[in-house]
């Protein structure tokens, strides 16, 4: 395909995987009315799964820190009381 050698090579390795991907579903796209449509339709589906899982795994992450900063935010609120109880102690004990 000729139209391929002028593709940035930035992107070309993106766009081979995703006709590879789209491949997969190549007895459904070739039953279709207009195969070439069917088979851009099957990329874009491809591309909004991949999307999809992206988001899905961005999502745990962004929980997991928000949860990892309030457990440390409560650690270090501990730590802070444990601090000013000591302090507190040690002036009652020399008064």
């Amino acid at each position: 395909m000729a139209w391929k050698t002028k593709i940035d090579p930035m992107i070309k390795s993106h766009l081979d995987k995703q006709v590879k991907e789209t491949l997969k579903y190549r007895n459904a796209f070739m039953s279709a009315k207009n195969p070439a449509d069917a088979q851009i339709w099957c990329a874009v589906a491809e591309l909004s799964r991949q999307l999809f899982d992206v988001n899905l795994k961005l999502t745990y992450l962004e929980r997991a820190l928000i949860d990892i900063g309030k457990t440390k935010e409560a650690k270090e609120a501990k730590e802070a009381k444990e601090v000013l109880t000591k302090k507190n102690n040690s002036r009652i004990k020399t008064k």
